[in-house]
């Protein structure tokens, strides 16, 4: 990269990328857990616990902002994968887990809703596979930023 501004700012996204993977895994884990138990209390309801189950216009809310964050940053992420100078399988691989595993994420709790507790497994798969994902390719490309600057 020439420009010291869009270094900046790509150094600046990487940075926010990076906190959206922890401040995610701690939000799942207070909200939700990591269990098969708690998932499906959080989207099947509990009667011991008084735990309501979504409804499909409760996940519709939730549903949309994820949408927009997590497909995006994945575009955006994976689109960066075009700017580092290697090209390997294992780096296309990456990029599309990311898209896909977001997009699993946001579709799997209708289909615990829909079609029962055994998609509990794809929720957990899912959101934890965006997170590696997400953190696997955030690294390639930090790698590669770090890695122009000594080329220079």
């Amino acid at each position: 990269m020439k420009n010291n501004n869009l270094k900046i700012l790509v150094l600046f996204f990487l940075l926010l990328a990076f906190v959206q993977i922890v401040s995610g895994i701690l939000l799942f884990f207070y909200k939700i857990g990591y269990s098969f138990e708690t998932v499906s209390d959080y989207y099947l309801g509990n009667e011991d616990t008084f735990v309501m189950p979504k409804s499909f216009h409760g996940l519709l809310e939730t549903s949309m902002p994820h949408l927009v964050a997590q497909v995006g940053i994945s575009f955006i992420v994976a689109h960066f994968l075009m700017f580092i100078n290697e090209i390997s399988t294992k780096k296309l691989l990456w990029g599309y887990s990311l898209v896909l595993f977001a997009i699993l994420d946001i579709l799997s709790p209708y289909f615990i809703l829909w079609f029962g507790d055994i998609f509990i497994w794809l929720k957990l798969i899912a959101f934890i596979g965006f997170e590696i994902s997400l953190f696997v390719v955030l690294s390639m490309v930090l790698f590669s930023y770090i890695s122009s600057f000594h080329n220079n």
